[in-house]
């Protein structure tokens, strides 16, 4: 009996928390105002600013090459944000705490590989959320080759698929054998 007693306890509470929280909202959406980017600033009291023709990054994707255009339309709806329309790093919706890569440096370039790119995308990494679940193996594929042309203006070069570049530690070292 004592647990018929604690549900329906539990129950009656449930139901009069949620009746008390309908109730707090009353005004009318009509009257609500209308979110804008210019309602917001920058914690150093900054405004955001759009990217105007004149300050947005080339054109990244070679003419014929039907991948990277792809991958380009991917990078502007999933990435862009963070990244930079150019993959600087330095994305409109950063706040002070983040701090994405510049994919356009040579340091960068030479210090992930393919497969370490696939992995942060796929599972995410520190403030980066994952993709796996929302962008098809072909995508991320798409993606990676992507960041690896924002390199190719700097005169970068990179690790080839699945291996670390020269100079930089395997991304999975085994320990020293005595």
């Amino acid at each position: 009996m004592p647990r018929r007693v604690s549900l329906a306890w539990s129950l009656s509470l449930t139901l009069l928390s949620a009746a008390a929280l309908a109730g707090c909202n009353h005004r009318d959406v009509d009257s609500m105002p209308v979110w804008t980017p210019a309602d917001h600033s920058r914690q150093d009291g900054t405004e955001f600013e759009p990217l105007s023709p004149t300050t947005q990054a080339r054109p990244l994707a070679p003419e014929g090459d039907p991948t990277l255009h792809a991958a380009r339309s991917l990078w502007r709806v999933s990435c862009a944000a963070c990244h930079g329309d150019g993959g600087a790093g330095d994305g409109p919706a950063l706040t002070p705490m983040m701090h994405p890569p510049d994919f356009t440096s040579a340091a960068f370039q030479r210090s992930a590989d393919d497969a370490q790119l696939t992995r942060s995308i796929t599972m995410g990494r520190n403030l980066m959320p994952p993709f796996g679940d929302q962008i098809p193996r072909p995508g991320i594929e798409a993606l990676v080759r992507l960041v690896r042309s924002f390199g190719s203006s700097s005169g970068a070069g990179h690790a080839a698929p699945g291996t670390a570049a020269a100079g930089s530690p395997p991304p999975t070292a085994a320990p020293p054998t005595p």
